[in-house]
Parts: structure tokens; sequence; C-alpha cells
């Protein structure tokens, strides 16, 4: 008899589901009526799932003549809509009014949730506008607000990621890293970082703990079950682990490296990291699990001012930067001296 593996789940909406079985064009779907319709359907050896333009979809039948081929009717709250399956699926977009400026976003899968780092400008006493940042938690299917955490006055959030601590069983933990501005400051002398877990399905956003840093906190990335955070010229790692004997978890910072402008971008591979500078271009790292220390493999010693990074493999890497280009770096390893092994190579 066949097995089912590789089990997935897909929310579907908030609502009981009733699925329908439908041809059109020769290929069979799913129709999946509920508070957010969907069709199932096979492609390039996998399921997709397509949405459909209605709000609500109590029950769907498969309907046909011969002026109408291959339609669908559809009971809807307060209608009857008979409709045909566009041949190319279409993204279906819908808009959420926030009434604030959204800045970083991440999915928390756990929780069935969405955080969203925002900024409200509201209006003082004396009439001047005032910024206020918050965290705030959205359903990931209705987009209704669950919980927040206002930040400081004066603290701006800059990062946010959601991360597996590899002593911590919470798979609902997200971080923030934030700065605080002000105007005699020409650079951020000093921010924090926000561990904050979302409990209840994200009803309850809780702070678990808090690191203040001398600097902004640009970026945030996860390497190994811990925390690399570029922190103005600097790039640490921290870790989930007891901040005394006995006491509880919390970040201990581990490591870090120096010689940067401004560490705006990080990303891991591995054991391998990729740092994104202001002005200094990119730089290749690795991390050593016996040692806990963060060593500089090599580096392209252009001038460019980066505005994001990628690993394409673990020998080769992909950089943007503002004057409008993309360009390909690869590790020299067959070199034949220290000097060369230390130099990317530009494609």
């Amino acid at each position: 008899a066949p097995l089912l593996t590789e089990r997935k789940l897909v929310a579907l909406g908030t609502q009981p589901i009733s699925l329908v079985s439908f041809w059109v064009g020769g290929v069979q779907s799913v129709f999946a009526c509920s508070d957010r319709p969907a069709i199932v359907h096979s492609g390039s050896g996998s399921l997709l799932y397509s949405s459909v333009n209605l709000d609500v979809a109590a029950h769907m039948t498969p309907f046909a003549s011969e002026s109408m081929v291959d339609c669908l009717a559809i009971a809807a709250e307060d209608a009857l809509i008979i409709g045909t399956i566009d041949e190319v699926r279409k993204l279906h977009i819908r808009t959420v009014p926030l009434g604030e400026q959204p800045r970083r976003i991440c999915h928390v899968e756990a929780a069935r949730a969405f955080a969203v780092l925002t900024t409200s400008i509201e209006s003082s006493p004396v009439g001047d506008e005032v910024e206020q940042q918050f965290v705030r938690v959205l359903d990931d299917q209705t987009f209704e607000r669950l919980s927040e955490f206002a930040l400081a006055p004066q603290e701006s959030a800059c990062s946010l990621l959601r991360i597996d601590f590899e002593n911590s069983a919470s798979a609902t933990t997200i971080v923030v890293g934030t700065a605080y501005i002000y105007a005699h400051e020409p650079e951020p002398s000093s921010g924090r970082l926000l561990v904050l877990e979302l409990q209840d399905r994200g009803r309850i956003l809780e702070l678990r703990h808090e690191v203040r840093t001398h600097g902004a906190v640009y970026e945030l990335e996860s390497l190994r079950g811990k925390l690399l955070a570029g922190v103005n010229n600097k790039l640490q790692l921290f870790s989930w682990s007891p901040l005394a004997a006995g006491a509880a978890n919390g970040l201990v910072l581990r490591h870090e490296h120096c010689g940067h402008i401004l560490v705006l971008y990080i990303q891991s591979r591995g054991d391998f990291i990729l740092v994104g500078d202001l002005m200094k271009s990119i730089a290749l790292l690795q991390y050593s699990a016996s040692t806990g220390e963060l060593t500089e493999l090599a580096r392209d010693y252009n001038a460019s001012w980066m505005t994001s990074v990628c690993f394409l493999d673990d020998d080769t890497m992909l950089g943007a930067e503002n004057c409008f280009n993309l360009f390909v770096a690869r590790k020299n390893s067959e070199a034949a001296t220290d000097e060369e092994r230390q130099r990317l190579d530009i494609l």
C-alpha cells in the first residue's frame, strides 16, 4: 500500500474547511472552502496553493453549460457566484492598513503570527511631532493585532530576527536590535538587544532579557544556535547561556570581530559568515566551535558601499552596492601565499 510521507501543515483560514475536487482544462484540483478560500493543485512534483479573490466561500460545486464551460458555482455569505479559474494563477494582494510605518517583519510560524517593527508619529502637547516605535504582533491569518512592546523614547528599531537558541526549547523567540538616536551624536553610541518571547499564540509578548550595546544594532543573524549582531563597527557573537552559576539564561558575549566601518549586513552558511560593510565591501569570516572565536579568512579590498550580501555556495558570494552593481566574489583557496588567500577574487 502507498505510504504518506513528508507531512506538511498549511494554514488556509481560521474557520472549518470543506474540500471539493474539480477538473479544469484536464487538470484536477481541489477547492478549499473557508474564510480564505484557496485552490490546491500540483505542479513540478509538489503541491501548490493559489489564493482565490473572494473573502469567503461557504461551498463550491463545478458548473458547466454550452455557454459557460469549466465554471465554478460558489456560495458566499450573501451571494451565488459563478466564475472560472484563470490559466495564469495570479498573486492576489491584500492590503492591511497599519496606521504606522512598518520597518522590519518576520514570521513566527510556531505562534502563527508576524512580528513587525513599526514607527508611529504622534503630536506632543506643544504641537511637535514625536516618534514612538513598537514591536507589534499580528495574527498571520486575520492580521489582528495581538500584542505589542513599546520601545523607549529616542529608541529606534533597527533589526529583527526569529531565532532558535541552542539552549532553549522555545520556537517563538525573537530578537530586536535597537539604537538610541540623539541629535548631538553623528552615529549612535548606544542601543539594546531585546530578547522577546511570544506566548499564547502571540497574545502575550514577554521581554525575557535585554543587553545594552555600545552602538546601533544594525543587523542580526543566527549561527549554530547563537546570535550574531552587527553593532556599529563590530561583529559580536552571543550565546544563550546562564548569566551566573544557577542563574537564568541570558545573552552572553562570547567573541567579537573588529576592523569594519559599520557592519550593515550579515549572512551565515554553516560556520562561514559573510559581512557587508558601509564602505569596506565584504569580508568572509569563520566561526570555530572549539575556540568560540571568529576569524577573518579573506576580504575584498575594494571600496564598495554595500546594500546587500548573500552566499551562493561555500566558496562564492554575491554582493550589491550603491552604484547599482552586483558583483561575485570567490575564495582564493588555491593561492600559493597567505596574502593572496586573504584576498577575495572578484569575478
